[in-house]
């Protein structure tokens, strides 16, 4: 008919005239402002239309308010549009029960769709704009989001509207609309004033909007979906991907809504459980002997851990997700681990039965002894194999009884499994299915040392026993950061000298927990070696190391005469000695050969740390686990 051609004919014209529009600026207020002044031009024309004497345009290029509609639909004019027709007594149980599966799947499908755009939105309002911009101080709370769209949605349905989509998350409004007043915790009002006036305004809006302005918006809207989809289309490599974005639109219209979208979320997810099933997940695998914790230790522990963390410590790094079809990959590399010690173990039997006198163990820096056992004691050596979660993003429910198992197997096999640093969703996961099987899910630095203070407490190297009497725990503690690698019965006995005569010199300073030791801007002038207690080195709140007794810090700082840029606490009471920069250059004259151990016991601690960073380096950065039968070079 003559009336729906040229309807369609000025519909296409301002779809047309939009999509220009909408080229020359990305601003909402221009496809606002054009969309107002084509309906003001209609209305213009309808009037100049009467004013020469010819018919009016149809009732039909305008929406009926306050008349009678078409058959079947309810007009009103209440500012709570079809909340005002709401009766109990109308309802129909057998209805609603119809149309509920439909309900809930345009729920669902409007809820994924949601959450995968809220995705790109969060990506765009918490990136930084230039390197010197600070990023949002206000966090991403997608159940504020999803909230305000409910909310939206809520009155939309009310009125009879469409819904709003994710144009009323507080983030959208705030992006398009709030730019002069940045946060997304302004935009909130905005979502509800929005919302409470559309009640009040939308029959007023929808009287004076024609029909082909409308149409023009819903045609450009289209014509975007589907040119997005065509782009998704080309852009996707995988397959699978592309079969279902044709699939599933094909199987609506043939077959109905329900059916093409449980055959397409059916494929859908078995397809990402093949994906994740293939895709590696241990990140690397690495022992005791190699990465080590941010503890700063003696050089005397330091050795042990490198000789005796090789086969004590096994720490298996994961990334990704952790799901029922890829925990067969933890499972083959934990079945490894366990032959690896197993052999290893009966390796130590055999030559234990061979020889019981103690051993050379050599390293690739000196020669360090260490007592060999008795036979039954390699079987009673700690053994521990900590799993780092820390790069993991999901856990379900067939994994986490998989690491409950994995638990029992390591315990049967004389060891003890350790998960460390979950992220709080994963943790909760395997706290819920394990339930007491998996109990220990500390930070990796706090699991990692506590593994390191088990395998020391038993393989520690034992003073030497032709030392006349027992020193003091002072003077062992100074002992352990002046003589590195000087095991001798004289040497010993000398180095035991030199730390009572520092003692002597130096300033001994109580230290409560959670005192303050240096703050950062403090002037450097001293460096301390810790007798007792424990201590936190902190770095713009980060923590960096935890100090042990016979441990130093500070003196690199002190040699450069600079200021401090780290806080240093305590984390529990302890005692330190202070060595101020003048008592270390004035033992040149006085002490040179206590200067000359301290010069040692220093050098050894910077090469030492130093080579725990750039194992910790290549650890946390490899993406691939080693080839096997190479973990242990």
């Amino acid at each position: 008919e003559l009336p729906t051609l040229a309807r369609t004919a000025v519909t296409i014209l301002v779809c047309v005239g939009l999509a220009i529009a909408q080229r020359s600026s990305a601003s909402p207020f221009v496809t606002m402002g054009y969309l107002a002044v084509a309906a003001m031009l209609m209305h213009a024309a309808s009037y100049a239309i009467s004013l020469f004497g010819m018919p009016p345009l149809d009732p039909s290029w305008w929406f009926a308010v306050g008349g009678g509609g078409a058959a079947g639909v309810a007009v009103v004019n209440s500012p709570f549009g079809l909340l005002s027709l709401f009766d109990v007594r109308l309802i129909s149980i057998s209805c609603v029960l119809r149309a509920f599966p439909y309900a809930l799947s345009c729920v669902l499908v409007h809820h994924l769709c949601t959450v995968t755009d809220l995705v790109s939105v969060e990506a765009i309002v918490t990136t930084k704009r230039s390197p010197t911009e600070s990023p949002p101080c206000d966090p991403f709370d997608l159940d504020t989001e999803l909230g305000s769209i409910g909310l939206a949605n809520l009155f939309a349905a009310c009125i009879g509207a469409m819904p709003s989509y994710i144009q009323m998350s507080p983030s959208i409004i705030n992006t398009n609309f709030s730019k002069v007043a940045p946060g997304r915790h302004k935009a909130g009002p905005l979502v509800c004033i929005a919302s409470a006036a559309s009640l009040f305004a939308v029959l007023q809006v929808v009287s004076a909007v024609p029909r082909p302005v409308v149409g023009a918006f819903m045609l450009s809207m289209g014509i975007s979906f589907a040119s997005e989809g065509a782009e998704t289309l080309r852009h996707t490599v995988d397959p699978v991907d592309s079969g279902l974005i044709v699939m599933m639109p094909a199987l609506m219209l043939g077959v109905g809504f329900l059916p093409g979208l449980l055959v397409g979320l059916l494929v859908a997810l078995l397809h990402f459980i093949i994906i994740y099933s293939r895709a590696p997940i241990l990140r690397f695998i690495k022992n005791g002997g190699e990465l080590v914790s941010n503890t700063v230790r003696p050089y005397e522990h330091r050795q042990c851990l490198e000789v005796h963390g090789r086969n004590a410590i096994t720490i298996l790094s994961l990334h990704g997700f952790l799901m029922f079809g890829s925990a067969p990959q933890l499972a083959q590399a934990l079945a490894e681990v366990c032959c690896e010690r197993s052999a290893w173990v009966s390796e130590r039997e055999r030559n234990g039965s061979a020889r019981s006198q103690p051993a050379h163990v050599s390293t690739s820096e000196e020669s360090v002894e260490a007592p060999m056992e008795v036979v039954s004691s390699a079987r009673d050596d700690p053994w521990f194999v900590v799993l780092d979660l820390r790069a993991c993003q999901g856990c379900d429910f067939g994994a986490a009884e998989e690491l409950a198992k994995m638990a029992e197997v390591v315990s049967s096999a004389g060891g003890k499994l350790r998960l460390a640093e979950p992220p709080p969703h994963v943790a909760r996961a395997i706290y819920k299915v394990a339930r007491g099987r998996v109990r220990e899910l500390s930070s990796f630095q706090d699991t990692l040392r506590a593994c390191e203070d088990a395998l020391i407490a038993v393989r520690a190297p034992a003073k030497p026993s032709s030392t006349v009497a027992t020193p003091s725990s002072d003077v062992q503690a100074v002992t352990l950061f002046l003589r590195p690698g000087l095991l001798e019965s004289d040497a010993s006995l000398r180095i035991e000298s030199l730390a009572t005569t520092l003692l002597s010199l130096a300033h001994r300073r109580a230290v409560a927990k959670d005192e303050v030791v240096w703050r950062p801007e403090d002037e450097a002038a001293s460096f301390l070696i810790v007798l007792s207690g424990a201590l936190e080195l902190l770095y713009d709140g980060v923590h960096v190391e935890r100090l042990v007794p016979g441990s130093s810090c500070g003196f690199l700082f002190m040699f450069a005469q600079g200021k401090r840029d780290t806080l240093m606490v305590g984390s529990a009471a302890a005692t330190v000695l202070i060595i101020t920069r003048a008592l270390f250059e004035s033992m040149h004259e006085s002490h040179p050969s206590l200067q000359h151990q301290l010069r040692e016991g220093m050098m050894v601690r910077v090469a030492t740390e130093y080579q725990h960073y750039v194992r910790h380096h290549v650890s946390t950065h490899q993406s691939s686990p080693p080839a096997p039968g190479r973990r242990s070079q």
